[in-house]
């Protein structure tokens, strides 16, 4: 009809936008898929939710464990928390114990990344006193204890329960008394969970992109496929840092593109590069 007719440059906003006509899928938890959705969407992306993680509250032996050491938190010189999952965590936790952010008077928090580092301020109402350049364990470990002498110091750790053991093994070796707890659990979805759309985008060839934001998400994805992982095969890869990428090359994948900044607007800033310079 005439109206697909009209060639007008003020239409054009919609088809030039910077991801137009990719397909990407997203492999985070569903209850973290939403912002990168929604960011990619806006930038013109037509994005699959594939969850390859699923969060699950601590056991009630590990619950309890984390409520008794918070009834001890001023105990603690520094706090660390390396998601905003365990600052949610925290919250849950605090508002049992009853208790707020008075409690944290006198112990120092670091944060892993800035998104961890909003959430300490939106859940917690303070601000975090550390937070390293890159995200990665080994970054909060190097820089915090370059300005910061921990030797002896009692240093607590809410974490998820297959979170590595670096952050643990490089401050306990200058001399930390380190306590981890932990605050989440993390588990692999069912197999038969896989998103139908993403199996036929994929066997269709239509799928141009996929993004990993954790190790886990990468060898759960594998495992979940099983004996689809050729699938991949020709699937641009995009990885959020450092060890997400060496995990992908240990499960013969090859890694597109990584985030100079390991956080979801540096994975997005890497994409919109990559997409760029093709």
């Amino acid at each position: 009809g005439q109206v697909a007719g009209i060639d007008d440059a003020a239409l054009n906003g919609f088809t030039q936008r910077p991801l137009f006509g990719r397909t990407i899928a997203v492999t985070r938890t569903r209850q973290q898929a939403s912002e990168l959705r929604e960011q990619l969407e806006q930038l013109g992306a037509h994005v699959i939710e594939t969850p390859t993680i699923a969060l699950q509250p601590p056991t009630d032996a590990q619950w309890a464990e984390v409520l008794k050491t918070l009834r001890h938190i001023a105990d603690y010189a520094w706090l660390i928390l390396t998601s905003v999952n365990g600052v949610e965590g925290l919250r849950r936790a605090m508002d049992e114990l009853k208790i707020d952010a008075r409690a944290l008077a006198g112990v120092k928090v670091a944060a892993i990344g800035d998104a961890t580092a909003a959430a300490v301020r939106r859940q917690l109402g303070i601000a975090a006193d550390f937070v390293p350049t890159a995200f990665v364990a080994e970054s909060l470990a190097g820089e915090l204890l370059a300005q910061h002498d921990l030797a002896d110091r009692r240093v607590l750790m809410l974490r998820a329960d297959i979170a590595r053991p670096a952050l643990n093994e490089l401050l306990s070796k200058a001399g930390a008394r380190v306590r981890e707890c932990t605050i989440y659990r993390t588990v692999q979805p069912p197999s038969e969970t896989l998103d139908d759309e993403l199996i036929e985008a994929l066997n269709a060839k239509r799928v141009d992109w996929i993004t990993f934001t954790s190790s886990s998400t990468a060898r759960n994805l594998v495992q979940m496929l099983d004996n689809r992982k050729h699938l991949l095969s020709g699937v641009k890869i995009a990885s959020i840092g450092p060890i997400t990428s060496q995990t992908l090359r240990e499960l013969q994948l090859e890694v597109t593109m990584e985030a100079k900044r390991h956080d979801i607007a540096g994975l997005i800033a890497g994409l919109l590069n990559a997409v760029k310079d093709t």
